[in-house]
């Protein structure tokens, strides 16, 4: 499989694989796989699955895109019934049958062409497997905005009262592709830029699809939506009862109405807020967490995993999975965490950390760094450290008793050339009196994570921190039109150049 084939064939399918990549990471993110479907001894050519596949635990995304040239030449109602029917329509089939074929036979997917190459993740069972639909449509971006005379953004309108291809009259206005066969997602491209910029994890993304299919398939009241970035704003800013971000709408609050209509102040009145532009600064050393993860994907020691390659990728898989699961708001705790004890850590001193919430009390974290005697050589520094790394985290589970897996991360000190990471992950599920006993003989032999040694530190982080200085406010706001300015400009520019190519 060539490389240009691994990141997309078209390059609006290369772009979604890059901002998936960037959100969801590589490990999940698989281009262009394929069947057997239409193979006959081996032979003839591949049908393809899907445009982009992600799998993370039970949870399956499945990606269809499509970039269809608007015809300006035709009046607007038939342009968009065409433009309609190849964008969306033709995904909605492509992602039912791939939905279908994807539980139906999980052990004849592909990742080349010639279908010698198979899918290396684990798909679900399906009576456990959680499918997202998703169609991306591109192409309609310019036309939109100069329809709306360019007073809009250039998102397509949500009317859930239309349904089935028929319904699909007014322009640049859509609902659902076919309700009774299922819920599909439809981003288009100002739409899914917006989206991934805003939920760049996999279960904050996934959450949001689940509960953005609630959202929208309720019979009353009916949502219509001025363009998807204006429920995305009401998600952010507001949560539920059970603490998550959710459509929460206080106008609905005791009223029945047959529709709801949702305007474009939304989107305008998150941007502009000062706190949410706080969010995305303090947001910005959570990505320390997503490039740990990439460089253990890209870095891995195979024979450190074990000798099966296959085990090998498992279990890397496995112990990244947990790691990756993390929400942007926790990543933020343990880049933090992460970046001060690298930031802190004398070079000639060990230096050990437990970190762990009791929002996720199964989950710790053991970071330990372990600077490199002068006297040993690399390949035994490594060796020395992983086991040293290993009996802390043994050591950390008489601390933490209730949990039922283990991240261990180890390093050297900050400053030092040539740094390397070790990862090691460890499921303490079923923990014995034995290991017990073990455990506490290590504890005591080598005087790890002593009560006399610990300094404990607790605290709550909030997603949006306050923003009390006047000038601070005004200045971020400046900031932000700015950036929006500019974010405009390049999308135009973006689909133009697309226009350009077909």
């Amino acid at each position: 499989m060539s490389d240009l084939l691994s990141q997309g064939v078209t390059p609006s399918e290369r772009y979604l694989n890059k901002l998936a990549k960037r959100s969801f990471l590589s490990l999940w993110c698989y281009p262009n796989v394929f069947t057997d479907e239409s193979r006959v001894n081996g032979k003839g050519p591949a049908k393809e699955l899907c445009d982009l596949l992600i799998v993370f635990g039970k949870d399956v995304l499945i990606f269809s895109d499509k970039y269809v040239k608007f015809n300006k030449d035709k009046v607007i109602p038939v342009a968009w019934k065409r433009w309609y029917n190849k964008a969306i329509d033709k995904s909605a089939g492509q992602l039912f049958k791939a939905e279908r074929w994807l539980k139906e036979h999980p052990d004849r997917i592909f990742l080349d062409n010639l279908c010698t190459k198979k899918f290396p993740l684990e798909i679900p069972n399906k009576s456990q497997m959680r499918v997202h639909k998703i169609c991306v449509a591109n192409g309609a971006l310019l036309a939109c905005q100069k329809f709306f005379n360019n007073q809009s953004l250039g998102s397509l309108i949500l009317d859930m009262g239309i349904d089935g291809k028929e319904g699909h009259d007014f322009p640049f206005t859509i609902g659902h592709s076919c309700r009774v066969r299922g819920f599909i997602h439809v981003f288009d491209e100002l739409t899914l830029q917006n989206i991934f910029n805003e939920i760049d994890t996999i279960s904050d993304f996934v959450k949001y699809l689940v509960k953005r299919q609630i959202f929208l398939s309720q019979n009353k009241p009916c949502i219509h939506v001025a363009g998807e970035e204006q429920i995305l704003a009401i998600y952010l800013k507001n949560i539920n009862e059970n603490g998550e971000h959710d459509f929460v709408l206080p106008n609905m609050k005791g009223q029945i109405t047959d529709r709801l209509y949702l305007d474009e102040s939304f989107w305008n009145s998150l941007r502009e807020n000062p706190q949410y532009i706080a969010k995305k600064r303090a947001d910005e050393i959570s990505y320390i967490w997503d490039e740990l993860i990439e460089h253990f994907i890209r870095n891995h020691d195979k024979n450190y995993q074990g000798q099966d390659p296959s085990l090998n990728f498992s279990q890397l898989e496995y112990g990244l999975r947990f790691m990756a699961a993390e929400d942007r708001l926790r990543r933020r705790q343990l880049g933090e965490s992460l970046f001060e004890m690298l930031k802190t850590c004398p070079k000639d001193r060990q230096l050990a950390r437990l970190v762990y919430s009791n929002m996720k009390p199964e989950i710790i974290y053991m970071f330990l760094i372990v600077p490199k005697p002068e006297d040993i050589s690399y390949v035994e520094y490594r060796n020395f450290r992983k086991s040293l790394l290993a009996a802390n985290c043994t050591v950390s589970k008489l601390k933490r008793p209730e949990a039922h897996y283990i991240i261990g991360i180890t390093t050297e000190p900050s400053g030092t050339n040539g740094a390397s990471e070790d990862l090691l992950f460890m499921d303490v599920r079923e923990w014995t009196d034995d290991m017990q006993k073990a455990a506490v003989e290590t504890q005591a032999e080598f005087s790890i994570l002593l009560d006399k040694n610990i300094k404990s530190f607790e605290g709550i982080t909030d997603e949006y921190p306050e923003v009390r200085d006047v000038e601070n406010r005004k200045m971020i706001v400046m900031r932000n039109e700015d950036k929006k300015r500019k974010n405009l400009r390049n999308m135009r520019k973006v689909s133009k150049r697309r226009n350009r190519k077909k």
